[in-house]
């Protein structure tokens, strides 16, 4: 648990705090609001006014005050770091529940050994022997 809140800790302490993203952020929701309130007039409903009204005062205080707006940064900001926090553990999970679980099954069941593991008695050593090659230039300039 220690964990989890010092690594959310550590995401918080990295937000932006400078006015040129608070601009940015202030401009983008300006920009999302009046394309709720867009939404809303083509389809009749009278809440448009209120997504407006908030769109084109985030948009005034973004453009004069945008130190204002940062409250609401900040408070989306640490909202969406500690959703991306726990969705990126999620899909970090399903990837390997989905991808990795399968692949050790069917190996197993194969009875594969991809990484050369299995004991062999009758082996005098394990070790593997190296082609030797003559050095050339050429090989180190171009690795790949």
């Amino acid at each position: 648990m220690k964990s989890i809140i010092n690594d959310i800790k550590h995401e918080i302490s990295g937000i932006d705090r400078n006015v040129k993203s608070v601009r940015k952020f202030g401009i983008f929701l300006s920009v999302f609001l009046l394309l709720i309130a867009g939404y809303f007039f083509y389809k009749s409903n009278s809440i448009w006014i209120w997504f407006g009204i908030t769109g084109a005062a985030s948009a005034l205080l973004a453009l004069v005050i945008p130190m204002m707006l940062f409250p609401i940064y900040y408070g989306l900001t640490f909202i969406s770091m500690i959703i991306g926090y726990f969705v990126s553990k999620l899909i970090l999970t399903t990837m390997f529940a989905f991808f990795f679980i399968p692949v050790g099954l069917i190996t197993r069941l194969l009875r594969k050994d991809l990484l050369n593991k299995r004991i062999d008695k009758k082996a005098s050593t394990y070790w593997y022997k190296k082609e030797v090659t003559p050095f050339s230039k050429e090989k180190y300039e171009r690795l790949f």
